[in-house]
């Protein structure tokens, strides 16, 4: 009976018992004893044998009994993650990747954010006896630990579901955006100012590391002239973060672009009252990495995701651009290749079964390429809503279908699901396939080893991609959460070139 194993981490394996390189092929007979595949830095796989079970191979589960004849075990794992490949007779495989996650003592509330340098995770919670009260954490991407917290007084008032919930980094501060106040910290997450939009409902909100910061506002008070036919009004917001002349830490919002005449592909507006392309939860948004337009513009764009298609907002209402994608559904996810000159958006199929990407020439304005990712794993929730909710509600909801891009502009990394897929950006080819415990949103690649330590004997893991995404189970009011009722766990996973 052979056994094989694909090696996908950057480790070199070693086979416990002989102390010897784990080749990744053995044969099975009735007297191989337990052996283990170990990393060194990255934990332990135990390989159980059992014959007086039936044939076949099964990754184990905590505290279920062996079942199968095969069982791997990850329980003294630190990152090693094993799935089976193939099962045929007398011939199985599996695959060994790097996945190591940690525990986040927390509700999920909002996607995780890095600093431009990659050597800082920030994780915004909120805590499970009162989902009023938010958090942020700030996390060593090395070893998932956090380095530090905010205390006391960070809130939302309309708890874990509340519209936005999001947090942004740039060089100089922290902005945490929960319900309708912007939290204004340092980068050690030190609060240095809080600023209201009491009127306002905020539906999306980021900022670029050099300080440029966007929101998406609906304000009964906008100022949208006498002849629109919307009793809500949505306009761009656009602002700045950083040192002002007494070198302490600012935050101001200055120009406005109503968004209400933006086309939209739905039949019916999603909430009354409301234009087309606006949708019943968050709106995904992306900022161009470049400060000039493809058109030269001196701004930085925001391409925002709708149902049906993409627009791009430059210096005002009348360069806005929109565009149709072929065979897309509702709004999942934007994103800006290297120099902005591509976007890529994902959106989700009617069935939601599954998610189409599409890749768009920013400067020709046309979509160049498309690709339907597998189907099989539907996109959802992190986050399940009990309340009871009228037509025109507006709270979150944390879907698993993310994206984010390489430095380099080669790769994308699209979640759905549990489901992680590395594709070449060029053409949208799918390359490889990752999983994860829990349904996740992807918030940051990276580079680099995935542990530090050597063994003197099998080295240290070489330098790959590594890339950080927060998985989530939760369902409840967002007011109070049970330990039962909610997991979030943190993930860094190491993909080899």
């Amino acid at each position: 009976m052979k056994l094989r194993c694909q090696n996908a981490t950057t480790y070199t394996l070693g086979r416990e018992r002989d102390q010897g390189s784990y080749t990744g092929e053995e044969m099975i007979t009735y007297n191989t004893p337990v052996f283990s595949i170990s990393a060194h830095g990255a934990g332990h796989l135990n390989v159980n044998v059992d014959f007086s079970l039936p044939s076949g191979i099964e990754i184990a589960s905590a505290g279920a009994p062996q079942r199968k004849l095969i069982s791997i075990d990850g329980s003294r794992s630190n990152g090693l993650r094993a799935d089976v490949l193939q099962e045929l007779p007398n011939n199985f495989e599996f695959r060994v990747s790097y996945v190591r996650k940690e525990d986040m003592n927390g509700v999920y509330i909002g996607d995780g954010v890095a600093n431009a340098r990659g050597d800082a995770l920030y994780i915004p919670l909120s805590i499970p006896d009162n989902q009023k009260n938010t958090r942020i954490l700030k996390i060593n991407p090395e070893n998932l630990t956090a380095t530090a917290i905010t205390h006391g007084i960070l809130y939302s008032v309309r708890g874990g579901f509340a519209i936005p919930n999001s947090i942004a980094v740039t060089n100089e501060a922290v902005l945490a955006l929960f319900d309708n106040e912007v939290w204004l910290m340092d980068t050690s997450l030190q609060i240095q100012g809080k600023f209201p939009y009491l009127n306002s409902t905020i539906s999306a909100f980021l900022a670029h590391s050099d300080g440029d910061c966007c929101m998406i506002e609906t304000n009964p008070d906008a100022n949208v002239g006498m002849f629109s036919s919307y009793s809500y009004h949505f306009q761009l917001l656009r602002g700045r973060v950083g040192k002002n002349f007494h070198q302490k830490l600012d935050f101001s919002m200055g120009s406005q672009i109503l968004l209400d005449n933006v086309t939209g592909f739905n039949q019916q507006p999603a909430i009354p009252g409301a234009p087309f392309w606006v949708p019943v939860s968050v709106s995904p948004m992306a900022l161009s990495p470049s400060p000039v337009s493809p058109r030269n513009e001196r701004i930085r764009e925001a391409a925002i995701c709708i149902s049906g298609g993409v627009f791009v907002v430059g210096n005002n209402a009348n360069s806005i651009r929109t565009l149709a994608l072929q065979s897309t559904g509702r709004e999942e996810a934007v994103v800006y290749g290297r120099e902005g000159l591509e976007i890529y958006c994902a959106h989700s199929q009617a069935d939601n079964e599954g998610l189409r990407i599409s890749r768009v020439d920013n400067k020709a304005w046309k979509q160049t390429h498309s690709l339907s990712l597998p189907r099989g794993e539907g996109v959802a929730n992190l986050t399940t809503d009990t309340r009871q909710r009228k037509p025109q509600d507006r709270d979150k909801a944390s879907r698993s279908a993310s994206m984010v891009i390489s430095a380099d502009g080669k790769f994308l990394f699209v979640s759905h699901g549990r489901s992680i897929f590395k594709i070449e950006a060029a053409t949208l080819t799918l390359r490889d396939t990752f999983k994860v415990d829990l349904p996740c949103r992807l918030f940051h690649v990276g580079w680099g080893k995935p542990t530090q330590d050597t063994h003197p004997r099998y080295g240290a893991p070489s330098s790959c991609t590594l890339l950080y995404a927060l998985g989530a189970s939760y369902i409840g009011d967002g007011m109070k959460a049970k330990d039962n009722q909610f997991k979030t766990e943190l993930y860094k996973i190491a993909i080899r070139d």
